[in-house]
């Protein structure tokens, strides 16, 4: 999906279920769509608002302190400003839903020419073009 991304977030904490004191710390993002590339075009439109949600590591409480983050990844991404392309994984909640990326290896950001994604993610697949996703 093609999506319009602010470097601001909001960190969400879940408690996770059987086990001792343990907290998933979330970022979430709005971005807004520009393009709707792979994922069913009738449901998400451009202009439309979507939450990006990140899991970006767990917290511990113990004795009513709260201990330090515990990446979930080495590569955390650092968002910016900017348009990006990113593959989402789409999961309802059922009071709303939320877009997940599938993995922390593709994310890419449109460099000042207008028309080259850089992956900021990794190296692999360092760059790509819209028109490389698209089925004509």
């Amino acid at each position: 999906m093609k999506v319009q991304l602010t470097k601001d977030f909001k960190e969400t904490q879940t408690y996770i279920p059987g086990e001792n004191s343990l907290y998933q710390i979330d970022n979430v993002y709005k971005a807004k769509v520009l393009k709707n590339i792979k994922i069913n075009t009738e449901k998400y439109k451009q202009g439309d608002t979507i939450e990006i949600t990140i899991a970006v590591g767990i917290r511990q409480e113990k004795d009513g302190n709260v201990g330090d983050l515990i990446p979930l990844n080495e590569n955390e991404i650092k968002y910016e400003d900017g348009t990006y392309i990113l593959f989402l994984q789409e999961q309802d909640l059922g009071t709303n839903t939320v877009f997940r990326p599938i993995n922390n290896y593709h994310t890419y950001k449109l460099e000042e020419d207008g028309k080259t994604y850089k992956n900021v993610a990794s190296q692999e697949i360092p760059t790509i073009t819209e028109d490389e996703l698209t089925t004509k």
